[in-house]
């Protein structure tokens, strides 16, 4: 499996390695209700996945993105601390119209400056290696005023 690397300041964006899916679950469904999730749509419910379909579900995502040579997830690194991921997903392909996401599973690095960063850098990337891009959308709900902050930006 290949391997990119986007160093920035305080952070660097890789791509997902089989070796991270099992620190990703811990990340999302270690604890029944993490503190990231008060941030993350609290309005859906924080289902906990078996582990093994996940994994497997996870993996053939890696392989998906490694056939079509761009990268709908990353890690967001600190050091080789892996603290959030951001994603993409297109919201309708045929009018080139794609949807992003971060979250930063770790409390210590929120207000830092590193979601803006990560966000950036992830935005670079797609225009990069996606041709002819019309949207890039950023949804949040109200209550996420530090999410509201980095849209701004």
């Amino acid at each position: 499996m290949s391997n990119l690397r986007i160093d920035g300041e305080k952070i660097s964006l890789r791509n997902v390695q089989p070796q991270d899916i099992s620190e990703l679950w811990n990340l999302r469904y270690g604890e029944e209700n993490p503190e990231w999730k008060k941030w993350d749509a609290p309005y859906y419910e924080h289902n906990r996945p078996d582990f093994e379909m996940y994994y497997d579900q996870e993996l053939n995502e890696l392989m998906m993105d490694e056939a079509m040579g761009i990268y709908s997830q990353m890690v967001i690194l600190v050091g080789e601390e892996v603290i959030g991921t951001v994603i993409f997903y297109w919201e309708n392909e045929a009018t080139r119209w794609l949807e992003m996401g971060i979250t930063i599973y770790k409390p210590v690095y929120w207000q830092g400056g590193f979601g803006t960063e990560a966000l950036s850098l992830y935005t670079e990337y797609l225009f990069s290696q996606l041709s002819e891009i019309a949207r890039v959308g950023i949804t949040t709900w109200s209550g996420n005023e530090r999410m509201i902050a980095v849209g701004k930006k």
